[in-house]
């Protein structure tokens, strides 16, 4: 996937290997349930500009684990997301950027706590771990224990 310089979007696919980084820019990663195959692993770094994970409605999550600094989203087939400098990025829940529909946006702590359910941030180099499923409606609300 080449990157700019500019404000890019960056839909995460099956061909995204090891770690994803578009640099400069005020960069949108999208997480879809259709794009990642089973087991995949992707780390997402990106120190640069006002960053974005979006996650589009239908994504399930099976399982989650935060840090400080880093959050680890496990999906419903196995696909595992590392998003590193997790607290600069802000994250939209729901909706879908390529139709133009939006959905919640959340600093840090308000995904971790809102849509996560975990109970805070780490505020050490403590790991928390929640089990729960969380399916991403696409107008930004979430349903625990279940697949979108």
């Amino acid at each position: 996937m080449a990157f700019t310089a500019n404000n890019d979007i960056n839909i995460l696919q099956a061909s995204d290997i090891a770690v994803v980084g578009a640099g400069a820019g005020n960069d949108t990663y999208v997480l879809s349930p259709s794009t990642l195959s089973a087991n995949q692993k992707i780390e997402i770094s990106d120190a640069q500009g006002s960053n974005k994970l979006q996650l589009i409605g239908g994504l399930t999550i099976a399982s989650s684990v935060v840090a400080i600094d880093t959050v680890l989203l496990t999906l419903s087939n196995g696909a595992q997301v590392t998003v590193n400098g997790a607290s600069s990025f802000s994250y939209e829940v729901g909706g879908n950027p390529l139709t133009g529909v939006a959905g919640a946006t959340k600093t840090f702590a308000q995904f971790v706590t809102t849509t996560l359910g975990h109970a805070s941030v780490p505020t050490g180099s403590t790991v928390s771990s929640a089990t729960n499923s969380v399916a991403v409606n696409e107008n930004g609300t979430v349903t625990t224990g279940g697949t979108a």
